[in-house]
């Protein structure tokens, strides 16, 4: 169990580790714009499977069902609610999405879940904003922190 975790905490520092070296460049969508098609190859990868390793965790630990079976479904239903799409179609919709100015700050996790949101038919308007709102935040946050150095 406590391997699986730190696995996990690894596998999802690995993903999402493109977000704090984001503010060297201009923002998070300069970031991602400035991955070669590898590097979103890898962190498309990374999001899979820390998700995966999620829901088997999330699923296990909950003790409701011991049926195999019925476990799998369960496993399968949680992946593709956050990942169950082609990769090369989620990372299309999150370049998408990081043309618009308005959406530079916002964290490339947030981007992946609206973009999930958007390709699977769901209103994701309102989370945009808050996101976008989110990211400006963020941003005054560390420049205020960056000069205090």
């Amino acid at each position: 169990m406590v391997k699986k975790i730190i696995t996990l905490a690894f596998v999802l520092c690995l993903a999402l580790g493109a977000a704090a070296p984001a503010f060297a460049q201009k923002s998070f969508g300069d970031k991602w714009n400035g991955f070669s098609d590898k590097e979103k190859d890898a962190f498309m990868i990374g999001f899979a499977h820390a998700t995966l390793m999620m829901c088997e965790e999330f699923n296990m630990a909950g003790g409701k069902t011991s049926d195999p079976t019925e476990l799998k479904k369960k496993i399968a239903q949680c992946f593709n609610g956050f990942a169950g799409y082609n990769p090369s179609v989620i990372k299309d919709a999150m370049t998408e999405f990081y043309k618009d100015p308005k959406n530079a700050n916002i964290s490339m996790d947030q981007i992946y879940r609206i973009s999930i949101m958007k390709l699977g038919g769901v209103k994701y308007d309102d989370v945009l904003e808050k996101s976008r709102k989110q990211g400006e935040a963020m941003k005054k946050s560390i420049e205020a922190e960056s000069k205090k150095k």
